[in-house]
């Protein structure tokens, strides 16, 4: 709500023989248009990806109480050929997350040397500016792929400008191609986003003349490491008893999975995955 007549009569009372109002404005709108200083920064080929969630999420419609489902759209991003990957997630949880960076370096079909993003706690446990600690899950999965994750410092988006770019540009090629669109599963809207990315990838970038897609694999593919023969798999483990109903419920997506009637009022282990819910009777 400050005005530059304010901010004169402030100057002016510290300073009455200072500038008039004309040259004070002159001398602000100079000001106001500095522009800072950058550095110019030349990625390596295969170096690093970086990713991290949007600041919107996806939606879509639940078929039977007709809310709204928002999604956490995951991006990553070379910033060398500028080659993507979208995807909106059941959650922005680990049990989610690292599923989906497994699917990422497929599409790519090839790890970096670096996978850098911000200081997420599902990947960073302590933030710092020089030594940040990450969680042993984010580095078994760093090892698996042959890759090294970093962190960009807390709070400072141009450590990872080119994935901060590509959200953006993925609001204006896949979140408004969609505004109109209803979907009725989280399936249903990956599948657009991955037709949309399709698209978007395949797009001639106006400077180059040729796709990120083309850029990718005429000069970049061949730097990233190669992936193992296994996607890295992640097991979560926990207790429930059988109700009376002879069903387990899962506390992470509060869905009930049934046993064999026999078993009802036990303990049980219940393995599970982002796929796959296996329940064992008794310790595991």
């Amino acid at each position: 709500y400050v005005t530059r007549q304010l901010l004169w009569e402030e100057y002016r009372e510290q300073q009455p023989q200072g500038y008039s109002y004309s040259q004070f404005c002159d001398i602000l709108q100079k000001y106001k248009n500095r522009k800072e200083a950058s550095l110019h920064i030349t990625h390596l080929p295969g170096e690093r990806c970086e990713f991290d969630f949007a600041g919107d999420p996806l939606y879509y419609t639940d078929p039977a109480s007709r809310d709204l489902v928002p999604c956490p759209v995951l991006a990553c991003t070379f910033p060398f050929s500028g080659l993507s990957y979208v995807e909106p997630l059941a959650s922005s949880k680990l049990v989610h997350l690292i599923p989906a960076l497994n699917r990422a370096v497929q599409y790519f079909q090839g790890s970096p040397r670096f996978m850098v993003t911000d200081n997420m706690t599902q990947i960073v446990t302590h933030s710092s500016r020089y030594e940040p600690t990450f969680t042993e899950l984010s580095e078994q999965w760093s090892v698996h792929y042959n890759t090294a994750i970093k962190a960009a410092r807390v709070r400072k988006p141009k450590d990872k400008p080119s994935v901060e770019k590509s959200i953006h540009l993925s609001y204006q090629r896949i979140y408004a191609r969609m505004r109109n669109e209803t979907f009725y599963s989280l399936d249903e809207i990956r599948s657009r986003v991955s037709e949309l990315l399709d698209e978007f990838n395949n797009r001639p970038m106006q400077e180059q003349g040729i796709s990120r897609r083309i850029r990718f694999i005429e000069n970049e593919k061949s730097s990233l490491r190669p992936l193992p023969e296994s996607n890295f798999s992640l097991k979560n483990r926990t207790r429930a008893r059988v109700k009376k109903n002879h069903h387990v419920i899962l506390g992470e997506d509060m869905h009930s999975y049934s046993v064999p009637h026999q078993y009802i009022g036990q303990e049980t282990s219940v393995v599970y995955d982002e796929d796959v819910v296996e329940v064992f009777l008794g310790n595991l």
